[in-house]
């Protein structure tokens, strides 16, 4: 009788086929972990990039504010038609410790109050403080601008929902603070009893803007712009 020299086969046993289920069962809770962390990370750092790229807007859009700001020494292109018929000026710029007010052009003879400022609003983060940016209508005559530039100064203090429409979130921020270039010196535009400096014929050489933005806010920490008239010159602190 022959006798074969190979033992029979036999499967795997009932534990080891736990075990070998447990083991794969944790590779693919690791794997699992490891791939959401990607996405959670990737999804954090689009967020950031987002809210850095809305800073830079942000900033960009003060400064052509800025840059396209009527200059009411000249009669064009800031004249008005007032009710006599006669041409008279706007007022370029003015700040009042609650909203910065200008006056600027857009194309061919277009001009626009816009308006600057700050509110404590409800996000989905909770209470926070944005800062804010407002646009009137175009305006043509004289009576308009002055409706437009009162309805910008009602809207940084108590405004209206029909004020509101006309406003743009721009960034969460904890302050902000202007100051005006004059004199070969930086100061705060506003005098100690509290009186604005700037007049009707008279805008700064330059505006700083200065921001504090919120915890959580991209890029962080606090921002400074400086604008500077760029017919005037004026300078850096």
């Amino acid at each position: 009788m022959l006798r074969s020299n190979h033992s029979p086969s036999r499967g795997f046993t009932l534990i080891e086929v736990l075990i070998a289920l447990m083991v794969m069962s944790l590779m693919a809770v690791l794997t699992w972990q490891g791939v959401d962390g990607m996405a959670r990370a990737t999804q954090q750092h689009r967020e950031r990039g987002d809210e850095i790229a809305a800073a830079q807007t942000a900033l960009a859009q003060w400064r052509t504010d800025l840059d396209h700001l009527i200059d009411s020494s000249q009669t064009p292109p800031a004249a008005l038609a007032g009710n006599s018929g006669a041409a008279t000026t706007a007022q370029a710029i003015e700040f009042d410790s609650r909203v910065i007010r200008i006056t600027r052009r857009y194309a061919g003879d277009e001009l626009r109050v816009i308006a600057w400022g700050s509110r404590l609003m409800d996000t989905a983060q909770g209470s926070q403080r944005r800062l804010l940016r407002w646009t009137s209508e175009p305006i043509r005559t004289r009576g308009q601008w002055q409706a437009a530039w009162d309805q910008a100064g009602r809207w940084g203090q108590n405004p209206s929902q029909a004020d509101r429409v006309a406003e743009v979130g721009v960034l969460s921020i904890e302050e902000w603070q202007i100051f005006y270039y004059r004199n070969d010196a930086w100061s705060n535009p506003l005098s100690s009893d509290g009186a604005t400096v700037a007049s009707q014929n008279a805008s700064p050489d330059g505006v700083r803007l200065v921001l504090k933005l919120a915890s959580g806010q991209a890029p962080g920490g606090s921002l400074s712009v400086d604008w500077v008239q760029p017919t005037r010159g004026g300078g850096k602190s």
